[in-house]
């Protein structure tokens, strides 16, 4: 921690019988008055980059649970499918591509800064969302870390699951877009009998 700034450390080790060797290292650090990523001499600028105009980046894994399929198809077929975002905009194309690790997933939510989200099925648990989060939301107040229903997910020690799913966004048009999906989830009788989410 700086004065004026937060320096973030990550790393990815591999274990493989008694060796360990590091993956992926590398840190981040963001104003704390200016919540955008500060540019540094040794990141390149391709890796904060802003996707096309009028795109939604979609990050998920290549999960064949059902609720993923679900949410993709809400998303696909119920949310995107409209002529234009409440705001008066056009409804963004979506690109959706599969990624591995949640927290994976939020960084390239948080590093896209314009349209992205990610949308994660139950089975995560609260560890591998609290640092990710809190790092997106430094980055983007903005964002929006909610269940697939819409709610924030809740870490009090107790439930340590994501029973519910993840959802998380990033830019103007991806939180209308996610508040959208996670109306049109709360309705899919479906989904909510799938993860036990009483209406």
């Amino acid at each position: 921690v700086h004065e004026r700034q937060i320096e973030v450390l990550y790393g990815l080790v591999s274990h493989t019988g008694d060796s360990c060797r590091s993956v992926l290292s590398g840190s981040e650090v963001f104003d704390a008055i200016n919540p955008l990523a500060v540019p540094r001499d040794d990141v390149p600028d391709a890796s904060r980059q802003d996707d096309g105009e009028g795109e939604l980046l979609v990050f998920s894994g290549d999960s064949k649970k059902p609720a993923l399929g679900i949410a993709l198809r809400h998303l696909e077929k119920r949310v995107l499918s409209r002529k234009s975002l409440d705001g008066g905009g056009p409804c963004p194309r979506m690109r959706h591509m599969v990624t591995g690790g949640c927290g994976n997933k939020f960084y390239n939510v948080q590093r896209r800064r314009t349209a992205a989200m990610s949308i994660g099925p139950p089975g995560s648990c609260s560890w591998d969302t609290a640092a990710p989060a809190a790092v997106l939301l430094a980055a983007d107040p903005d964002a929006r870390v909610t269940d697939l229903f819409g709610r924030p997910l809740v870490y009090d020690g107790v439930r340590l699951m994501n029973g519910c799913g993840v959802l998380v966004s990033s830019g103007a048009a991806a939180n209308e877009v996610h508040a959208r999906l996670a109306e049109e989830l709360r309705g899919d009788e479906e989904l909510c009998e799938l993860v036990g989410f009483c209406r």
